[in-house]
Parts: C-alpha cells; sequence; structure tokens
C-alpha cells in the first residue's frame, strides 16, 4: 500500500481566491472515484479537525475546494514558532483525535493527507484541520502517521528548551511497537498531556507566591530626597586635592615646608646680628656660620622643591573619568626609511607609539596631532585601491492610515503582516486586517508579494492576488492589505 500523499503528488494542487474565501484545490483525474456521500458528510457537518471541503465539476473533471481561509500549512506555522511541550502534546492529540473520530462519520482514517505542507493550522487558536480525500484509494494510514510524528519530532517542529525531552523518547518508542494501535497512542499523549497541566499549575503556583510576596512587601516612602548631580572634571580634580591634602605623606611635606621658612628666617636673623657683631668686634666667623645657614637653608628648600615636583600632578580614579583607548597599527613588509633628519626606524618595533618617542629629536613641523605613524613601501604607495560600490537595496512600505503616516521598512527576506503579534513581522492596527495576512520575500534582486490566505485580500495596483502564490513587486507599485493602502518604495 502507497502513502496517500504519493496520490496527491500526481494531482494538481492549486489556490485560487472568491470574494473573501481562499480555496485550496485539486483536480481529480477523470478515472477517479469521487465518494459523494463523504463529500456530503464533510460539508453538512462541518467537522472538528477536517477542513471544510466542497466538490464542483468543470470539463467533465471533479474539482475539490477546501476552504483554507484565515489558516496557515503547518509547514509554514513551525518556521516561526517555537513549542513547548503542552503545545506539541496538545497537536499530535489533536491529529489523533480526528483519525479516530472520523469512522463516526463514514470517514477513512487512511484517506487523510499526513503532510505538513497540506495540515493546516489556525495561527490564533492553533487548531489543526486535516485535507481529507474522498476517493476511493488503498494507503497505509499507520504508516503515514508515523512518518508525520518523526518528522515532527526529529526536524519540522521547533520546540522550545526543557529539561524534560524523556516523553519525547516515549513517543518514539510508542511508535515503534509492532501492534501500534492509534488508541493506544491517544491513551499515551493525554497521560503526557495531563503531567504538562500539572507542570503547568505548579508553574503558575510559583508565579503567585512570588507575585503575593512581592504585593506584601514593605513599601518605603522617601521624600525630599534630591539625585546627587555628576561632578565636573574640574570638581573632581578639587576632591582629589582634597584628600591629598590630608593625606600623612602630604602632611609631613607641609611640615617640612613650614620648618624650612621658619629656618630661613632663623637664618637670615643671624645674619643680621652676625653683620652687627662683625661691625663691633670685626669677627669674620660669625660671618662665616651665618653664610653656611643660608646655604644649607636654601639646599633644603631646593631638595623639598625636588620632592614635590614629581607629585605635583593631581592623581583622579580612574573610575571617575572614561578611559580612552588607541589601536595601534601594525607595520608591515616596510624597506628601509629615511625618517625625521634621516634617521633609520628599527622594523623591529611592529607597534610605534608616542609615547615612546624622543621628542627632542623631532622637528615641530613634523609633528601635526598625536596619534599612531603608519609607515608605507614605495611599491604600496604608488598604488590606488579602487572602491567598488556595492549594492544594497532597502525596500519599505509608506502610506497613511487613519490619519497616521506610516513607513514599513521590510527588515527581512520573509516579512509578514499581520494582527497577531506572535507570528508576524509588522502588527497592523486595522482590524480588516488578518491575524497572518500577506508575507513580502525577497529573493536576490527581487521581492515578490504572497497572500496568506487571508479573508480580505491582497492587491496590487488594484488587483487582488490569489493566494499562496508569489507576485513580483517593483517600486512604486500600490499594494493593499484588506482596505490599509501603501506604496512600496526601493531605495
Amino acid at each position: 500500500m502507497r502513502s496517500v500523499f504519493h496520490y496527491c503528488s500526481n494531482l494538481n494542487i492549486s489556490y485560487e481566491t472568491k470574494a473573501s474565501i481562499s480555496y485550496a484545490v485539486i483536480k481529480m483525474p477523470s478515472e477517479s472515484e469521487v465518494l459523494g456521500y463523504q463529500v456530503e458528510m464533510i460539508r453538512e457537518n462541518k467537522l472538528p479537525g477536517i477542513v471544510p471541503l466542497d466538490i464542483r465539476q468543470k470539463n467533465n473533471t471533479f474539482q475539490l475546494y477546501y476552504n483554507i481561509t484565515s489558516m496557515l500549512s503547518l509547514n509554514q506555522y513551525l518556521t516561526r514558532t517555537k513549542l513547548k511541550k503542552h503545545q506539541f502534546i496538545n497537536m499530535l492529540t489533536a491529529i489523533t483525535k480526528t483519525l479516530i473520530m472520523c469512522k463516526d462519520y463514514f470517514l477513512s482514517p487512511n484517506q487523510f493527507i499526513m503532510e505538513t505542507e497540506y495540515i493546516y493550522i489556525n495561527p490564533a487558536t492553533q487548531v489543526v484541520f486535516l485535507m481529507y480525500m474522498p476517493t476511493a484509494m488503498s494507503t497505509d494510514m499507520v504508516l503515514d502517521f508515523k512518518e508525520l510524528v518523526i518528522d515532527l519530532i526529529t526536524r519540522k517542529a521547533n520546540l522550545a528548551s526543557s529539561s524534560d525531552h524523556y516523553y519525547l523518547q516515549k513517543l518514539l518508542e510508542a511508535l515503534k511497537i509492532e501492534t501500534f494501535e492509534l488508541s493506544n497512542f491517544e491513551r499515551q499523549l493525554q497521560m503526557i498531556g495531563n503531567n504538562c497541566e500539572d507542570e503547568i499549575e505548579q508553574t503558575n503556583g510559583i508565579e503567585k507566591n512570588i507575585t503575593t510576596e512581592k504585593a506584601e512587601a514593605p513599601i518605603l516612602r522617601v521624600e525630599n530626597v534630591q539625585c546627587p548631580k555628576s561632578k565636573t572634571l574640574e570638581e573632581k580634580s578639587a576632591v582629589a586635592l582634597d584628600k591629598r591634602k590630608q593625606s600623612p605623606e602630604n602632611m609631613r611635606k607641609m611640615v617640612m615646608i613650614v620648618a624650612s621658612q621658619i629656618i630661613l628666617i632663623i637664618a637670615m636673623s643671624f645674619v643680621f646680628a652676625a653683620q652687627s657683631i662683625r661691625t663691633l668686634s670685626n669677627d669674620p666667623a660669625a660671618l662665616y656660620v651665618g653664610i653656611g645657614i643660608i646655604v644649607l637653608a636654601f639646599d633644603f628648600l631646593f631638595l623639598k622643591k625636588v620632592v614635590l615636583y614629581s607629585d605635583t600632578d593631581v592623581k583622579i580614579d580612574n573610575d571617575d573619568i572614561p578611559q580612552v583607548s588607541m589601536n595601534t597599527r601594525t607595520i608591515r613588509n616596510v624597506s628601509d626609511v629615511e625618517m625625521f633628519q634621516d634617521k633609520s626606524i628599527s622594523l623591529s618595533k611592529a607597534h610605534v607609539h608616542n609615547d615612546e618617542m624622543d621628542i627632542k629629536n623631532m622637528k615641530a613641523d613634523k609633528i601635526e596631532e598625536s596619534q599612531d605613524i603608519a609607515v608605507l613601501s614605495a611599491d604600496v604607495a604608488e598604488e590606488t585601491t579602487v572602491l567598488t560600490e556595492e549594492k544594497s537595496n532597502h525596500a519599505c512600505l509608506e502610506g497613511v492610515n487613519n490619519g497616521l503616516v506610516e513607513n514599513i521598512p521590510i527588515l527581512s527576506a520573509h516579512f509578514i503582516i499581520g494582527r497577531l503579534r506572535e507570528q508576524v513581522d509588522y502588527v497592523s492596527q486595522n482590524g480588516a486586517v488578518g491575524k497572518v495576512h500577506a508575507e513580502i520575500i525577497m529573493h536576490e534582486d527581487q521581492y515578490m508579494l504572497k497572500d496568506l490566505n487571508s479573508r480580505n485580500g491582497t492587491y496590487i495596483n488594484g488587483m487582488r492576488i490569489d493566494s499562496n502564490k508569489a507576485y513580483v513587486i517593483t517600486s512604486n507599485d500600490k499594494i493593499a492589505f484588506a482596505n490599509s493602502e501603501y506604496t512600496f518604495k526601493i531605495y
């Protein structure tokens, strides 16, 4: 027995839009037998989990019309959605229940299309719908179902990170059982689903407790509190200078300064006294002693000046001043070049810094800025690099809707417009726009527009386009999503 998708792959599947309804259309071969009572059963009962179906006859061929308005293919939905554990289990449970329930309506589980491209989902409610083929076929539903689940677990489903991946292993093991039955697999899913509900309740309970604790926390009221203003560099310097003055080392220096001044005064007094004695007694020894004291005093002052000179700069904390880093450029493949009065520079120093240069040996007219020095060889200097202009197209939608100017930049290769925040790149505020309305596709140098089964349609230059078909759009094209009108621009 072959998969039902094998039959569909040989069929002509297309898409049409009529009025406000989007259809997936399957044209049945003339030799195919359509089971009319199954079509009536689906059309009249609106069965849950099955895409609404109608049948039409054109040129002696039957065409099956599936109403997929406001739905997305599961394949497209999974590319943009990260499923949580309970969401994934609910999805598998819905598919399994549909296959089991269909027997109550005289339908066969062997005639569903088990392919993610033709399984649909309502992105707002996450309800899954299967396409049913009302024709006599001999297929293996169990094989199709197993392949679908394995494909979802291993490739298609974008599952959120979780510490519990054991349930996936249990599902894969259940598929390997030789006596596999849908009813047993459904019970397995229900058990995992019940555990998910318990985990959600526990998580909600923890969040409630945290919220309660936050609500009961005392509120501190602070009045008349002013935020301190950030200090300027001058103020920071003054504060640092005050701290410097208050340090023990600086106090010792201040004592030395005062002591030196006192010694100088005593020395000068002694000189005047010695001069008076010399005048009276003509004793030269006193004069020599006074001169020696003066020399010692000046020597002390000189030593003090030298000691204090090395610490005259005010030190400021590094945290208070933004750090500035300078990038150095490496000098490579350099020949001997005469610079700065024909003095050769050694090539062993790959990085040249301003603070390592001897400023005394440089001429003032050679220095323009304090920056790294790059030395180029003669061969490199003779060549001019040709800059190529890169092409970078930027597209956007411009429009005025409800008195508001809208400018929507197209920021990705698959840009979706709609109202469902979790599924779109631009959220429209217009209620007439679909939840997941349309997609702008950028491929190489072209932009294309595709309607995603919207109810009110997508228009290019006033013409409504069919759903699920990509139409090329160019700059200045008029585009409308329902009644929201824009001009497409490429810059």
